[in-house]
């Protein structure tokens, strides 16, 4: 969902608060995502070439709104790509990668003059490695995560907002010629939580 337009149904869900009846229902909305992704490339003597791409896309939107002035809009958008190659001359060549992420997200409004409560979640951990010995080689790999999220949610009696946008990657490559024997390996972990809440006194 494109942040103009959950900025217009925002727009629309306020000019509807106008007329809000006592008993107006709540707005629970949950959404969660998971990638997950793995590589393993080897080449052992003469001449040879491998490679392996791999690419995943999440995009989560979802939107409440009710007579009442009750309003919530949220949405997630993920994307992940996880690349390797190798080409090596009487070489020995090994490259693995490990890459998952897993998000999500809840919204709560309970009712036009209740409570209001907002969260997300993200988890990213990568972890890649490349090795070489004897003859002549190489190797590359990447991978990259890039996550956004946005939250909005409304009533009479207020709203709230909450966003997050993460870019996390790593990249590697080696060179190996003659006797030579290489090893690179590294990752990288990333981990986000928030959570708000606007509380409300229950209307009699």
């Amino acid at each position: 969902m494109s942040r103009r337009l959950v900025f217009c149904l925002a727009a629309l869900a306020l000019l509807s608060s106008y007329a809000h009846p006592i008993n107006a229902q709540g707005i629970f909305q949950h959404e969660d995502y998971g990638i997950g992704a793995g590589n393993l490339l080897t080449l052992s003597g003469g001449f040879g070439m491998v490679g392996d791409t791999k690419i995943a896309a999440v995009s989560l939107d979802q939107a409440s709104i009710k007579p009442g002035g009750l309003w919530a809009i949220q949405s997630d958008d993920a994307f992940f790509t996880q690349r390797a190659g190798a080409i090596g001359l009487g070489s020995t060549l090994g490259v693995w990668q490990i890459g998952s992420a897993s998000g999500g997200q809840f919204q709560f409004v309970a009712g036009w003059a209740g409570s209001k409560i907002e969260g997300q979640r993200l988890n990213v951990d990568l972890s890649q490695g490349l090795a070489q010995s004897g003859g002549m080689g190489a190797a590359a790999a990447s991978q990259q995560f890039i996550g956004g999220s946005l939250q909005m949610a409304g009533s009479p009696t207020g709203s709230m907002s909450e966003s997050r946008l993460i870019n996390v990657g790593q990249d590697a490559a080696l060179l190996g010629v003659s006797i030579s024997g290489v090893v690179v390996a590294g990752g990288i972990s990333v981990e986000t939580r928030q959570i708000q809440a606007d509380i409300e006194p229950s209307a009699e």
